[in-house]
């Protein structure tokens, strides 16, 4: 192979043992994908093409057995087409093209052939030399099957181990990193009105702008059957006049998941592969969804514009801001979702990349996605390129390792900590590498395979037991490269410079302290954010402090001053505002507070700039005398923030932070009979407990009554009931007098008693005061 990538590919499977695989895969990655191609260029019966498309998917699907790799989804073809008979016959049933699986057989015999030459005397390559022997003779053998290979088994040919299979690829495909944000559960209205149905969602789709006349169970149905998805008997709800749920039938292959030796486990909960399919017709026909008409007619096909599936992955290259990657969308994880709530980001790597029409679009080629946990974070440092700077955090012994930066990129190997030793580990693999990639590594003894992978595939401490360590002072070190032409320099601590270290901007704008004039805006994020990923000229990023909680980091982005001239001023803050939004693809609750002395024109400005071009949340909270507003991408986030006083007090109090999420109704809340409730005194007896936790939820801030339904629906994920009032909508009068015994019982929160400029406020010992307290400040009144 020409492609430096693949060179690598072959040269560290030498060193690592399994070479007869990389070779494998080497010659597939060279070739045209092995796989049919059906298109519905060449195809006009639409029926026929989505059927072809179906038996397409399923074939990847159980050639890939859930590893999402398309190289180890290539080995295991050539595998299967090994032990066959090679013939057409046998080609076809399985999906695959015959004539260019013959030039897989032709070109991994070439390899084969090649390789054995650069092999030593060696115990260790005598091995290897004996492995590529044999597929060197399976290979020459054409359209005879392999009864030896058959004989003995695929297991002594090649290796069974799929960690180190997906190590030797991210070492191949380093440095193209790339990183999958997982969208939040709930976020569009689409998402919602699917949980609400209580179907499956790894099986559900949201189908909508789709012709009225077909937006019913029995003909939207047919529809699908035609072309060979299976919908599931009364997994249909009708959301409005063009739009609906649909849940799918299982699948056979929805449960495929890898087996063998190590890291056989399943990689992501995905959705079903009728919903895979769906999304695939989706994209290929430019994000419409066209499917058989068998009602016949004037017009063959069907015409649905809108899809919309929970939890999907976008990628983008880690380390940039807003490239988006687009994998092959023939391949199973080009559908990618991922159903655990516990992941909010995915990583993967890729052999290559390819330019798109669109300049911030970008096509990858032999994508691998890797596990979750130390796997993927480990990976990154161990394949991290000379030219890019390295800073650790660790505590003061330099005992404990509990991220690192990468260029631009920031690594959390939390809850996990890595200590001296594995840090060690990590430099003896990278002179590992080096060797190899100098043609100058034999095969690697077990023992040193087996700290790797021990490395690599350590579980995750759970989080409970790391109360102690989240009071455990840090600090960011630096780190330098020891000055050799290794591929891979030796990491050495700089302990020298082991202080708090400012981190440059992308701009290039200068590092000093942001002082008189200067401006300092607090930034509160988990620790993937993406600090100072391209940050605009004149800007730079001083780290405070790591949060107490752990799992947090304090910054602040400094620049020189606030334009005071209007147009400049949101020319200013249009730049930070594009820059905080795609930095915060991979951490919705990344909040930027910005100071009190923003006037109130600047904040107005910002709110509209915000809210109305970027699409973030925005709000402003706090006295006149030092009112500050916060941006994030979720209200939830920038509340919990200020009822904790703000940024700072969020910093340094510790704690876990829990930003954007729900808090759980009490247990006698979840029992109220809601959809009984027919009278007021019924409604307000049963919305006691509910409304006080959600006022409380939200004090001292306190909550304005127009906006106390979406509030109490966003906590307990149901509107509130006001058809008990006869009416579909509140007045803001009645819902005051609804309330009023309500709010009496939290104390310090002022209220009104239903007349308009006759307020009061409840203290704490329960009496009635006109005036507002002095000891706890009151909450404005809610506006009427």
């Amino acid at each position: 192979p020409v492609d430096l990538p693949l060179v690598k590919l072959l040269l560290l499977g030498r060193a690592f043992g399994c070479l007869t695989d990389t070779v494998v895969m080497a010659a597939a990655l060279t070739l045209q994908d092995p796989f049919l191609m059906p298109s519905n260029v060449f195809t006009r019966d639409q029926g026929h093409y989505v059927r072809e498309l179906t038996a397409n998917l399923a074939a990847r699907v159980a050639f890939d057995k859930g590893a999402y790799s398309e190289p180890l989804a290539y080995l295991e073809v050539y595998k299967a087409w090994m032990f066959s008979d090679k013939q057409i016959r046998w080609a076809r049933s399985e999906g695959l093209s015959h004539g260019r699986m013959r030039q897989l057989d032709m070109l991994v015999a070439d390899l084969s052939s090649k390789m054995q030459t650069l092999l030593d005397s060696t115990a260790q390559d005598a091995v290897l030399l004996a492995k590529l022997s044999r597929l060197y003779t399976s290979a020459r053998k054409g359209y005879h099957r392999d009864e030896d290979a058959v004989a003995k088994g695929g297991g002594q040919l090649f290796s069974g181990n799929l960690s180190l299979l997906r190590f030797v690829l991210a070492g191949a495909c380093a440095p193209i990193f790339l990183q999958g944000a997982v969208q939040p559960e709930g976020q569009s209205k689409d998402m919602k009105e699917l949980a609400r149905t209580g179907f499956e969602v790894a099986r559900s789709v949201v189908l909508a702008r789709m012709p009225k006349d077909i937006c019913d169970e029995r003909t939207l149905g047919n529809i699908l059957r035609s072309a060979g998805i299976q919908p599931r008997q009364g997994g249909f709800r009708q959301l409005a006049d063009d739009k609906a749920v649909v849940e799918m039938a299982a699948h056979r292959l929805d449960s495929m998941k890898p087996t063998g030796g190590p890291g056989a486990e399943k990689l992501v909960s995905d959705v079903s592969l009728y919903v895979k399919l769906l999304i695939q017709l989706h994209v290929s026909s430019q994000r419409k969804l066209i499917l058989p008409n068998p009602r016949g007619g004037t017009d063959p096909t069907v015409l649905i514009k809108g899809l919309s599936v929970e939890r999907q992955v976008v990628w983008q290259l880690a380390g940039t801001s807003g490239m988006q990657v687009l994998p092959y969308w023939r391949a199973p994880l080009a559908s990618m979702s991922d159903l655990d709530p516990r992941n909010s980001h995915r990583f993967g790597v890729a052999l290559s990349l390819l330019g798109t029409e669109q300049e911030l679009k970008v096509r990858a080629i032999g994508v691998t996605v890797l596990p979750e946990g130390l796997f993927s974070k480990v990976l990154q440092v161990i394949f991290t390129p000379p030219d890019q700077p390295i800073r650790v955090c660790c505590d003061e012994d330099h005992d404990a390792f509990f991220a690192a930066t990468i260029g631009s990129s920031m690594v959390s190997f939390e809850p996990a900590v890595l200590s001296l030793s594995d840090m060690g580990c990590i430099n003896q693999i990278r002179r590992i590498v080096s060797d190899a990639i100098a043609g100058g590594c034999a095969q690697q003894p077990q023992a040193t395979l087996e700290a790797l992978l021990g490395l690599l595939m350590r579980p995750v401490e759970a989080m409970e037991k790391r109360k102690g360590r989240d009071k455990v002072k840090r600090k960011w070190v630096p780190c330098s490269l020891d000055d050799s032409v290794d591929y891979l320099p030796q990491v050495r601590l700089d302990l020298d410079r082991a202080e708090k270290v400012e981190i440059g901007g992308g701009g290039g704008g200068a590092r000093e302290s942001a002082g008189g004039d200067g401006v300092r805006i607090s930034l509160l994020c988990s620790d993937d954010f993406n600090v100072a990923a391209q940050l605009p000229p004149g800007y730079w990023i001083d780290t405070r402090e790591e949060c107490a909680s752990g799992t947090h980091a304090w910054h602040e982005i400094c620049f020189k001053k606030l334009e005071s001239d209007v147009g400049r001023f949101k020319d200013q803050m249009t730049v930070l505002c594009k820059w905080f939004k795609g930095a915060t693809v991979f951490d919705r609750h990344a909040v930027l507070e910005f100071p009190s002395s923003l006037s109130n024109e600047q904040r107005k400005l910002m709110h509209d700039l915000a809210q109305r071009r970027m699409d973030l949340a925005t709000h402003s909270s706090g006295p006149k005398s030092d009112r500050r507003l916060m941006l994030c991408r979720d209200m939830h986030a920038i509340k919990h923030i200020q009822k904790r006083g703000g940024v700072a007090s969020v910093a340094q109090g510790g704690g876990s932070l829990n930003i954007g999420k729900k808090t759980q109704p009490p247990p006698a809340a979840t029992s109220s009979p809601l959809a009984a409730i027919r009278t007021e005194a019924q409604l307000i007896a049963a919305l006691k407990p509910m409304v006080h936790a959600c006022l409380m939820d939200f004090h001292p801030q306190g909550l304005t009554i127009d906006g106390f339904p979406s509030e109490f629906e966003n906590k307990y994920e149901q509107p509130l009931p006001l058809h008990a009032l006869g009416r579909d909508k509140v007045k803001v009068r009645d819902l005051l007098d609804l309330l009023a015994d309500v709010v009496a019982i939290v104390p310090g929160v002022q209220q009104s008693n239903g007349r308009p400029g006759k307020d009061r406020v409840v203290a704490r010992d329960g009496s009635v005061q006109s005036q507002p307290l002095v000891a706890e400040p009151a909450v404005p009144a809610p506006p009427m």
